[in-house]
C-alpha cells in the first residue's frame, strides 16, 4: 500500500520531470529559432543560397536558370508560370559594375524556367570567383509591354565540412542531452507503473491515481522527442541533409566534381523572377608557393606565350635595324603654283637636271580664267564711270529731291485731317457727357419710360451737337477748299503743274540713257569674252560648249542693247510730247477747275448743314415736353451711375483719339520739315551721287584684285595660259608623279628631285639605348643588297620625344654615298663600344622590375613558376642573365604583367 507521504513525493517526482520536459521543449524551440542566425544559411526572401558541394567551386562553370512566374495571372496560395517570354541582358559585378557577358534566353518549359546563354550560345561561364553578382534583364512578354529588372544573386560556395564547422558546439550537444533526459524520463515512469497499488475498497478519502499525471507526463515526453527533432534539423540550418550527408560520404570516398547552387529571387512589375545559379566545379589542385596556375583558355586569354633561354655574346654598342632614306635636306618635291594640263615634260625619272632649268609647262585654265576676270573688271568699271556721269546728270535736275518732298507734304495733310476729325468726336463726347450727367441729376435712366425720354431727348440734343460740328467741319471744309483754290492758281500761275510731268519725263529719258549705256558695256564685254574664247578654241584650249555660251551671251547683250535703244528714243518722243502739252495751259485749267468743284462740293455741304441744324432743334424741343412730363411721374434715381461712367468711357476714348491724332501730326510735321531741309540742301541727289561714286570704288577695287591674282599666278594682262615649272635644285628625278595630258590641281607634286650625295639610316632606339647616344657618333652601317661592304656615318639627329606605344625615340644617321646605296633599303647599324662575353640571355619583355628585385615567370606546363634573376646589360632587344635561369628553359615574353598581378593576388 502507498502511503501519503510516498504518494506525494512520487507526485513531486512527476511534477519535476514534467519541468525538465518543458524547459527542454523550449531550449529545442531557442535552438531552432537561432539556426538562421548562427548556422551560416541565408533565408531571406530575397537572397538565399543554399550549399550542397563537398569541394571548393571555384574556377569551375556556371550556369544559370531563370524561374519566371505571371503574379497578374496566380491565384491564392499558386503561381501562373510565365511561358514564352524574349529574355535579353548582362551579368556583371555588382561591386564593380564590370560587364562579364551579354545573356539571353527564349521560350522555357512549362513550368516557366528558361535555360541562359552567355554571349551568343554558351551555356556555362567561368565566375571570377565568390562574391556578389546581378543579372540585368529585358523581358518581353508574349502579351503586354517588356519588363526591365535588376536581379542580384551572391556566389560563395563553401564546403560541406566548413559548414558543418561553422555550427556552434553547445547546438550540437542539444540533440543528444535532450535524447539522454528522454530515456531517463521513460524509465522513471517505468518504475513508478510498476510499484503502482490501487485503493483499497472501502478506503475513505480521494482517490490517489496517477493517470493523470502520467498522461500529463507521456505528452510532455512526446513534446521533449519532437523537440529533440526539431533542434537537430534547426542545427542543420533548417533542412533535411540525410541525403547530402549520404552525397558529402561519397564524394570523399571519390573525388567527382562537385556542384554549388545559389538562388535569389525579385519582383518587377507583374513578373517574378528567380535566378537559380548552378556551379560544377573540379576538385582543388594543389599549387606550391610562388607558382600560378592557369588553364589553357585563361592563358590564351591573356596572351602567355612563351621562349626558351639562350646563350649569346651581346654587343657592348648599340645595335639597331632601319631603312636608307633620302637625305631631307637634299629632297624637293616640285609642284604647280597653278591647276592645270601637262602639255610638257622635260625630264625623267633617273635624269640628272641643274638648278633653274624648266622640268614641265602646265597650261592652266585659272590663268585664262584670270585673264577674264580682269576683262570683266575692266568693263564693269567703264560701266560704274558711265553710270557715274549719269547720275550726276540727274541729280542737277533734281530727279532724286521732289518726290519724298511731296509725300512728305500729303502725310502732313492727311494727319491734319484726323486732328479735325479727332476733335469732332471729342466734342460730340463732351456733349453727351453733360447730357448724361443732367439726365442723371433727375434720375432719368431710373424707369423704361423715363430712360426713353430721356434718350430721346439726349438723342436730340446729340444729333444738334453733331450737326452743329458737321457745320463747323463743312465751314472748315469751305476754308480749306478756297484755300487750295488760291494755292493752286499760284501754282498754276507758277507754272508748277505744267513743269512736272515733263521732269518726269526727263528723268525716264535719263534712265533709259543709263540703261542704253549698260547695255552698250555688256555688249562691249561680251564681244571680248567671245573673241577670246574664239582664240582659245582655235588653240583647244576652251571646249565648243564654252565658246557656244559666249557665243549666245554676245547675242543676248546685243538683243538688251536694242531694246535700250528703242526706250531711249520712245523717252525722248515722251519728253517732246509733255513739252508740246505745257505750252497749251491745259494742265493748269484742270488742277484750278477741280479745285473750285471742291469748293462748290464744300459750300453745298454748309447749306445742308444748316438745315439739318434746324430740324435738330425742332426735335430736341420735341424731346424737352416729353422728357418733362416723364420726370414729373417719376422721381427714382437707378442707372444713373452707369449711364455717366459709360458717357465719361466715351469721353476719355475721344480724348485718347485727339491726342493721339496730335502726336501723329508733329511727327508728320517734323517729317515735312526734315524732307524740306533736305531738299534745301540737296542731300538726296548728294546721296545718290556717292552710290553711284560707290560702285565705281568697288569697280575700281575688282579691277586691282584682277591684277594681283594674274601676278600671283605669274601672268600678266594678255599674256599666255602656259606657265613653265622650273627646278629648284640641282639632282636625280627619283619620282615623276605626272604625264603629259594629265589635269593637275595646285600645289599638287609633279616630281621629287634627290640630292643622293648623302642619304640617311633612320631607326628606333629603346630609351635604355639612347641614354648612350650622341650627336656626332660613328655609325657602322651595312645593308644586304651588298654584303661583305660597311659604310661609316655620324648621327646627325636624335628624337626629343618617346613614343608611348613603342617606348623608342628616332635616331638619323647622315652617310656619304659613293653612289650604291638606294632609299629604301634595309640596312642595319651599330655604335661600337666593344664585345661581350658568352651569356646567358632572354628577351628583355621577359623581365619585370617587382620593386626590390627583378623576376621572370618560368613556364613549367600549366603552372608559372615567379623567380628572382640577377639581370645584366640590355641590348638589341635581349637582356642578359646573371644568375636564376639555366638554358633551355621556357620564359613567359607576352603576358608576364597579368602573371604578376595573379600571383600577387593569391
Amino acid at each position: 500500500m502507498i502511503t501519503k507521504n510516498k504518494f506525494a513525493r512520487r507526485l513531486g517526482v512527476s511534477r519535476i520531470l514534467q519541468t525538465l520536459c518543458l524547459g527542454a521543449f523550449v531550449m529545442a524551440r531557442a535552438a531552432w529559432a537561432g539556426g538562421d542566425a548562427s548556422d551560416g544559411h541565408t533565408h531571406a526572401p530575397e537572397l538565399s543560397t543554399a550549399t550542397t558541394s563537398t569541394t571548393t567551386a571555384s574556377g569551375g562553370q556556371t550556369s544559370l536558370h531563370l524561374r519566371l512566374a505571371d503574379l497578374s495571372q496566380s491565384g491564392a496560395g499558386t503561381e501562373a508560370p510565365l511561358i514564352g517570354a524574349q529574355i535579353r541582358g548582362v551579368l556583371k559585378r555588382a561591386e564593380s559594375g564590370e560587364t562579364l557577358a551579354q545573356v539571353s534566353a527564349h521560350n522555357g518549359n512549362a513550368s516557366g524556367t528558361y535555360d541562359v546563354h552567355f554571349d551568343g550560345d554558351n551555356e556555362t561561364i567561368v565566375l571570377p570567383g565568390a562574391g556578389r553578382y546581378q543579372l540585368e534583364l529585358n523581358i518581353q512578354p508574349p502579351k503586354g509591354e517588356a519588363v526591365r529588372a535588376t536581379v542580384p544573386f551572391a556566389f560563395n560556395p563553401t564546403s560541406m565540412q566548413d559548414t558543418v564547422a561553422q555550427v556552434p558546439l553547445w547546438r550540437r550537444a542539444v540533440p543528444y542531452a535532450l535524447g539522454a533526459l528522454a530515456l531517463l524520463l521513460v524509465f522513471v515512469m517505468m518504475r513508478q507503473m510498476r510499484t503502482r497499488r490501487p485503493t483499497p475498497p472501502g478506503a475513505s478519502g480521494k482517490s490517489t491515481s496517477t493517470a493523470p499525471e502520467h498522461i500529463a507526463t507521456t505528452v510532455m515526453l512526446l513534446a521533449l522527442v519532437g523537440s529533440a527533432m526539431t533542434a537537430h534539423v534547426g542545427a542543420h540550418g533548417g533542412e533535411d541533409h540525410g541525403e547530402e550527408e549520404e552525397a558529402s560520404a561519397a564524394a570523399s570516398a571519390a573525388p567527382t566534381n562537385a556542384a554549388v547552387e545559389t538562388t535569389s529571387t525579385t519582383t518587377a512589375g507583374n513578373i517574378r523572377i528567380t535566378v537559380i545559379a548552378r556551379t560544377e566545379s573540379a576538385a582543388p589542385q594543389t599549387v606550391a608557393a610562388g607558382e600560378v596556375m592557369l588553364s589553357a583558355q585563361t592563358a590564351q586569354l591573356l596572351g602567355i606565350d612563351s621562349e626558351p633561354v639562350d646563350v649569346a655574346q651581346l654587343p657592348s654598342g648599340v645595335a639597331f635595324t632601319g631603312q636608307i632614306a633620302p637625305n631631307p635636306d637634299g629632297t624637293v618635291r616640285v609642284a604647280s603654283l597653278v591647276p592645270g594640263r601637262v602639255t610638257r615634260l622635260a625630264v625623267s625619272q633617273g635624269d640628272r637636271v641643274r638648278k633653274g632649268q624648266v622640268v614641265a609647262v602646265v597650261e592652266s585654265r585659272a590663268v585664262g580664267e584670270a585673264q577674264s576676270t580682269y576683262q570683266q573688271a575692266l568693263a564693269r568699271l567703264r560701266n560704274a564711270q558711265s553710270q557715274l556721269n549719269v547720275v550726276r546728270q540727274q541729280a542737277r535736275a533734281g530727279v532724286f529731291s521732289r518726290a519724298p518732298l511731296q509725300a512728305a507734304q500729303q502725310t502732313q495733310a492727311e494727319a491734319a485731317g484726323e486732328v479735325r476729325q479727332a476733335e469732332t468726336t471729342v466734342r460730340q463726347a463732351q456733349v453727351a457727357l453733360e447730357n448724361v450727367n443732367r439726365l442723371a441729376r433727375v434720375g432719368g435712366f431710373a424707369s423704361p419710360a423715363l430712360e426713353a425720354a430721356r434718350n430721346t431727348e439726349a438723342q436730340a440734343r446729340e444729333a444738334l451737337g453733331t450737326s452743329q460740328a458737321a457745320l463747323s467741319n463743312a465751314q472748315a471744309a469751305v476754308t480749306a477748299a478756297q484755300s487750295e483754290l488760291a494755292r493752286r492758281r499760284q501754282l498754276a500761275a507758277a507754272g508748277s503743274y505744267q513743269s512736272r510731268p515733263v521732269e518726269e519725263a526727263r528723268r525716264l529719258l535719263v534712265a533709259a540713257q543709263s540703261a542704253r549705256a549698260a547695255a552698250q558695256s555688256e555688249v562691249a564685254t561680251t564681244r571680248a569674252n567671245l573673241n577670246r574664247a574664239r582664240s582659245l578654241a582655235a588653240e583647244g584650249l576652251v571646249s565648243q560648249r564654252d565658246l557656244e555660251a559666249a557665243q549666245q551671251a554676245f547675242e543676248t547683250a546685243t538683243a538688251r542693247l536694242e531694246t535700250a535703244q528703242a526706250d531711249e528714243r520712245a523717252a525722248q518722243q515722251e519728253v517732246a510730247r509733255q513739252g508740246q502739252v505745257a505750252g497749251s495751259n491745259v494742265n493748269n485749267n484742270a488742277e484750278i477747275g477741280q479745285a473750285q468743284s471742291t469748293l462748290a462740293t464744300a459750300q453745298a455741304d454748309v447749306r445742308t448743314r444748316e438745315a439739318e441744324i434746324q430740324r435738330a432743334r425742332s426735335q430736341l424741343q420735341v424731346a424737352t415736353v416729353a422728357l418733362s412730363r416723364e420726370r414729373a411721374i417719376f422721381r427714382q434715381n437707378i442707372a444713373n451711375r452707369r449711364e455717366t461712367s459709360t458717357a465719361r468711357a466715351n469721353l476719355q476714348a475721344a480724348q485718347a483719339g485727339l491726342y493721339k491724332a496730335r502726336r501723329t501730326r508733329e511727327v508728320a510735321n517734323a517729317a515735312l520739315g526734315r524732307e524740306q531741309l533736305i531738299f534745301r540742301r540737296d542731300l538726296n541727289n548728294t546721296s545718290q551721287v556717292q552710290q553711284a561714286r560707290s560702285g565705281l570704288l568697288q569697280a575700281q577695287a575688282d579691277l586691282k584684285a584682277a591684277q594681283s591674282t594674274l601676278s600671283l599666278l605669274k601672268s600678266s594682262p594678255g599674256a599666255s595660259v602656259a606657265v613653265p615649272v622650273r627646278a629648284p635644285i640641282a639632282g636625280v628625278v627619283q619620282t615623276r608623279n605626272v604625264a603629259v595630258g594629265e589635269l593637275i590641281q595646285a600645289d599638287a607634286p609633279l616630281l621629287t628631285i634627290v640630292d643622293l650625295s648623302t642619304v640617311a639610316l633612320e631607326a628606333a632606339l629603346f630609351e635604355a639605348d639612347f641614354a648612350r647616344v650622341r650627336i656626332g657618333s660613328t655609325v657602322r652601317v651595312t645593308t644586304d643588297a651588298m654584303p661583305g661592304r660597311s659604310f661609316t656615318g655620324r648621327i646627325s639627329f636624335l628624337g626629343s620625344q618617346v613614343d608611348p606605344q613603342t617606348r623608342t625615340l628616332t635616331a638619323r644617321a647622315l652617310v656619304n654615298n659613293p653612289g650604291n646605296l638606294r632609299p629604301g633599303m634595309t640596312a642595319r647599324g651599330q655604335i661600337q663600344t666593344g664585345i661581350g662575353a658568352p651569356a646567358i640571355t632572354v628577351p628583355a619583355a621577359a623581365v619585370l622590375d617587382d620593386g626590390a628585385a627583378r623576376i621572370v615567370f618560368v613556364d613549367k606546363g600549366g603552372k608559372y613558376e615567379r623567380r628572382e634573376v640577377v639581370a645584366g646589360n640590355t641590348s638589341n632587344q635581349r637582356t642578359e642573365i646573371k644568375s636564376g635561369l639555366q638554358p633551355g628553359e621556357e620564359v613567359v615574353v607576352e603576358g608576364a604583367p597579368a602573371l604578376r598581378a595573379e600571383a600577387a593576388r593569391d
